[in-house]
């Protein structure tokens, strides 16, 4: 079976369910690494976290718009995959800055 990658994920994104998100996951994992890790997932803002080895933290890049805001994409906000194989509640977004202003 091939690996969902987060690319993949959003553009599917529009039809999947949380049931469909949690049967790939189970599949998939039986094929692919040994150990604990995190399944792929979208948080509350949207950010796609990718399968991740238990006690990683990953960086993704800041989201381009949330609620209508605009922000810089060059900074990253980081998730822990914790040492259980579960994600961190929460993601770090305090290095994404909104852009107050556009220069033309």
């Amino acid at each position: 079976m091939a690996e969902l990658t987060c690319d993949a994920l959003l553009l599917m994104s529009t039809n999947l369910t949380a049931r469909s998100l949690i049967l790939w996951n189970q599949t998939s994992s039986s094929s692919n690494s040994t150990g604990l890790f995190c399944n792929i997932s979208i948080d509350g803002i949207g950010t796609c976290w990718p399968r991740s080895s238990a006690g990683e933290v990953v960086a993704r890049p800041c989201p381009e718009t949330f609620l209508g805001v605009r922000y810089n994409t060059t900074n990253n906000v980081y998730r822990e995959c914790l040492a259980n194989g579960t994600w961190a509640k929460k993601g770090n977004y305090s290095q994404c800055q909104e852009i107050l202003n556009e220069e033309v």
